[in-house]
């Protein structure tokens, strides 16, 4: 078993989606001792077990009525710090919208969540990051592979990535017990609570000369987010362990294997993986990912979308002198970033790669979730 320390640096973005939503009958918008507008998501239910018999009164009166607007206004009153679970600043595009909209019915004004540990803390799961290293390295694999098998086996995939047969050959494996990825362990990475996360607005904008208007889609999404290296300018960054299982390389297949019972006796890992080929294979694949998206954006129209990716850009350029990599991570990612390249294969006669979805951040636009990771051997 070889230990390694990971360490995990977001560079623009980085949301890892729950599925769910908060609304404002579950945050409020407050400002701090220093004069700073922080959203913060509290508990209803701690706000009513607290409320005075005027108060539950009045909450009961709110309820029944169906007074959604008004109801809203008296939890976000009466919302204090020990109902608060988490605090988060603002972005100033998600301020003026919050005020702009919060008296409306017709606007839930509802903001995804990302994931979080017990404690709230913001957390990228080492099951997105193993998914990361996974792409690249079947990306690499598939890539090496020339012959009819894998061309059927990618007949059959819409989305490649995802299709058991193509992967089976890719990798290779016979089965999910014997995929050489089994040996690789990924921890999670927790961030500080303080000075990591912000609300802000996600925007859709066309990479296609045929919008006039490349902001075209004006739908409000809002967004959780675990902020970036161009956001913050500092660090942000965590560790995990990631775990090399290299025994299993020669481990043989019992004879009462039933999973694997066409391949007793042989190696249990055909091709196995390594370290280094990870490290490679996920930094060749993302840099050729992000060159291919730069591209396509420094031919669009808008200045600040060039200048973001610009930036980052920059920042791409100073990673191997640094002992850094980079990766991808989390929603908004983009096809590019999680298929396999000349397996791609979208659903419609349109194509892909024709619109990116950006955060809009105090007058400038960001990619999502690009990374910097490092990996130290631990003895």
């Amino acid at each position: 078993m070889k230990r390694y320390q990971f360490i995990l640096r977001p560079l623009t973005a980085v949301h890892i989606g729950t599925g769910e939503a908060v609304s404002p009958l579950e945050y409020a918008l407050f400002s701090s001792k220093s004069g700073e507008r922080l959203f913060a998501v509290f508990s209803p239910e701690k706000i009513v077990e607290s409320l005075s018999e005027a108060g539950i009164k009045q909450f009961s009166t709110l309820c029944s009525s169906n007074k959604f607007i008004e109801l809203r206004q008296f939890l976000s009153e009466m919302a204090k710090m020990p109902s608060f679970l988490y605090v988060c600043s603002v972005s100033q595009q998600f301020e003026s919208e919050f005020d702009k909209r919060k008296d409306d019915s017709n606007n839930a004004l509802e903001v995804d969540t990302i994931y979080r540990s017990v404690n709230y803390a913001p957390v990228i799961p080492g099951s997105s990051i193993k998914g990361a290293l996974r792409t690249a390295l079947l990306n690499r694999r598939a890539g090496m592979i020339a012959g009819s098998a894998l061309e059927d086996a990618a007949i059959e995939a819409t989305r490649s990535r995802f299709d058991k047969k193509f992967q089976s050959k890719a990798m290779p494996f016979f089965s999910p017990n014997d995929d050489p990825m089994r040996a690789l362990a990924v921890g999670d990475c927790t961030f500080s609570r303080k000075g990591t996360q912000l609300v802000g607005n996600m925007v859709m904008y066309h990479l296609s000369s045929a919008y006039p208007d490349p902001f075209s889609n004006k739908a409000a999404l809002f967004a959780e987010i675990l902020k970036g290296e161009l956001i913050t300018e500092y660090p942000i960054e965590s560790s995990s362990d990631v775990i090399i299982h290299d025994e299993l390389s020669s481990a043989i297949i019992p004879q009462n294997s039933r999973a694997l019972e066409k391949r007793i006796g042989q190696k249990l890992y055909t091709e196995p993986i390594s370290i280094d080929e990870v490290i490679d294979a996920c930094d060749t694949f993302y840099n050729r990912v992000f060159n291919s998206e730069y591209n396509k954006i420094i031919k669009s129209s808008d200045e600040l979308v060039k200048r973001g990716a610009d930036a980052l850009a920059h920042r791409i350029d100073k990673m191997q002198e640094k002992g850094e990599y980079l990766i991808r991570i989390g929603r908004w990612s983009h096809i590019e970033a999680v298929t396999v390249e000349g397996y791609r294969k979208p659903k419609t006669s349109k194509g892909y790669g024709k619109t990116r979805t950006l955060l809009e951040f105090n007058d400038n636009y960001y990619l999502m979730g690009w990374c910097a990771f490092s990996i130290k051997k631990v003895d």
